[in-house]
């Protein structure tokens, strides 16, 4: 991973962390994670959807426990 991913992962976990999961996807196009830059132009469509994915399972979970 480059700086600029690892930088997103950072935010990611520091955000689920703080709010227990993302209500919706759109909040990573959003600040602080646009300071980074895009989510389209920092992974490449795999990693996007791998990511998303696990993010909607940490979510799934959540929501049934």
């Amino acid at each position: 991973m480059n700086v600029s991913q690892l930088k997103f992962i950072e935010l990611l976990v520091d955000y689920i962390v703080a709010n227990g999961f993302i209500e919706n996807n759109q909040v990573l196009t959003e600040d602080p994670f646009r300071s980074v830059g895009s989510i389209i132009d920092i992974f490449d469509t795999q990693q996007v959807h791998q990511l998303v994915g696990r993010i909607n399972e940490i979510k799934a979970k959540i929501e049934i426990a």
